[in-house]
């Protein structure tokens, strides 16, 4: 059973393909610098996770972008999975799919799916669609600052299907974020990414994600981030904690 679970991780990336609380960061994929009209990465981390799992763990992910004529491409595929002493610790995985139509220099309109699960939150299965707005609020040679407006309807089932626990939902969120990268100098920049979803009829019950980044460039197809990220859900399930804290280091290979 050991040898079958990593097997079934990497199978599982192939066919799908970062992410907290169906929220995920792809705006530290837009705000690369390149002029190439494909690019793809792949990214290792190495987190200390404090909240609902207090382990060290090992994750993968991999992106592709493609731009052409004013439309725009995203995938990303990550997965985490982990073992302590024999004791499984981690197991999640996700895949998203981005289409993004710019008309104009400014406005961009965007339409995404997704599908992930999460051992370790309860969550069997995850899906949702939905689409939004992203806006340039300023662009120079060392700000960029950027904001987006949408929605998404998403249907969550849980594992724990005790009576004091929801088994599935169906909900709607906004989905709102706000994007600042500022650069230091040419190899080292710091990222700032907040996303905050609260259910369209229910404002109490929202989600967040603070993402921090200082990357350091090393070579064109090499850099290293240092990252902290908090990710809050106010009305999680039964047995899961509200918040989870993650910092650690980052290794991406651009090609």
């Amino acid at each position: 059973m050991k040898t079958r679970k990593p097997l079934l991780l990497i199978a599982a990336l192939i066919l799908v393909g970062q992410s907290a609380l169906a929220i995920v960061n792809i705006e530290s994929i837009r705000l690369k610098d390149s002029s190439k009209n494909v690019l793809a990465s792949l990214t290792f981390k190495a987190n200390k996770n404090e909240g609902n799992s207090n382990t060290n763990n090992l994750s993968l992910s991999a992106d592709t972008r493609v731009k052409r004529n004013g439309y725009e491409h995203l995938f990303v595929a990550s997965g985490k999975y982990g073992e302590s002493q024999g004791v499984q610790n981690a197991n999640k995985l996700l895949g998203h799919y981005r289409f993004v139509w710019t008309p104009q220099l400014v406005w961009s309109k965007e339409y995404f799916v997704q599908i992930e699960k999460d051992e370790f939150k309860k969550l069997s299965l995850r899906t949702l669609a939905g689409l939004g707005l992203r806006q340039r609020l300023h662009k120079d040679d060392n700000i960029q600052v950027y904001a987006g407006l949408g929605v998404f309807y998403s249907r969550e089932e849980y594992k724990d299907t005790s009576k004091n626990s929801k088994s599935s939902e169906n909900l709607a969120r906004a989905n709102l974020y706000l994007s600042v990268k500022l650069d230091l100098d040419e190899k080292i920049s710091f990222l700032s990414i907040n996303y905050f979803q609260p259910v369209v009829d229910d404002l109490s019950d929202y989600r967040f994600l603070t993402d921090d980044q200082f990357v350091v460039k090393a070579t064109e197809h090499f850099s290293v981030a240092f990252v902290y990220q908090q990710t809050h859900d106010n009305k999680p399930p039964l047995g899961v904690k509200k918040t989870d804290h993650q910092y650690g280091t980052t290794l991406k290979f651009n090609f």
